[in-house]
């Protein structure tokens, strides 16, 4: 009889921590796809990257001054060779 009484607290321990194993589980799994439903990271068309601006003399040739301080122009995907 306390063979019988060991053997079913062994097998209630195994369900238990198999139960906790699996909640552990989804838990992780859940934390997983939420994250990824709500990080968003933008698009390059998204972005406002800054530019610099070019200010030309009347002719439309000459430059006078570029201003802001990043020198970069934004080219679509098809121009970049």
């Amino acid at each position: 009889m306390r063979e019988w009484t060991k053997l079913k607290r062994a097998r209630r321990r195994t369900r238990i921590i198999a139960l906790a194993g699996l909640v552990f589980m989804l838990a992780g799994i859940g934390l997983v796809v939420a994250t990824y439903y709500v990080d968003s990271v933008p698009t390059p068309a998204q972005l406002d990257l800054p530019e610099s601006t070019t200010v030309y003399f009347a002719d439309g040739k000459t430059p006078m001054a570029t201003l802001g301080t990043e020198n970069r122009t934004i080219l679509p995907y098809a121009d970049i060779s």
